[in-house]
């Protein structure tokens, strides 16, 4: 009954075993002659969204040793795309009534679901109203601190005797 349960699972959710080298058997119970038992128990399952990201990979059924268990080497080559950037929490923003009021409205909702569904669910509704209502406080930032580490070397410079202009 699990083990169709299991099946049930695999179909449902879109997903395959991608094809292997080494022995078809994955364990063993270890007994001798007619009571020796093979079986395929250990296998890596994957969905579309993982298959397509891979640009290679390489499924080796290794043999067992010491365990009755056969290792399973999993080697992959990613297809690295260039995505969003990551998200980044500024602590400038903080600074900002408006910023702290989002933080403070957001994390007080409650959605419905598991806790960590729920606590999910505050994570993404935060960064989506930050960058919504405070993305552009960082706007010049950068800029600024150039301007404001080229003005301590200066200061530096200064103080260590290193410039005509004491």
């Amino acid at each position: 009954m699990k083990s169709e349960l299991f099946n049930l699972f695999i179909v449902n959710h879109n997903l395959f075993e991608p094809k292997f080298t080494g022995p078809p058997f994955t364990w063993c119970n270890n007994q001798k002659g007619g009571a020796r038992i093979w079986a395929r128990l250990d296998r890596i399952i994957v969905n579309s969204i993982w298959y397509d990201s891979i640009a290679s990979y390489t499924i080796k059924h290794l043999p067992k040793c010491q365990s009755d268990h056969c290792p399973i080497l999993l080697q992959c080559r990613f297809n690295i795309t260039k995505g969003k950037r990551p998200f980044r929490f500024a602590n400038t923003w903080m600074q900002s009534k408006v910023c702290h009021n989002i933080v403070k409205e957001t994390w007080s909702l409650t959605p419905r679901g598991n806790p960590m569904h729920n606590l999910n669910h505050k994570f993404c509704n935060l960064k989506q109203s930050l960058l919504k209502h405070c993305g552009h406080l960082n706007q010049g930032k950068d800029q600024e601190i150039k301007q404001l580490e080229v003005e301590i070397m200066i200061i530096e410079e200064k103080q260590n005797g290193q410039t005509d202009d004491t």
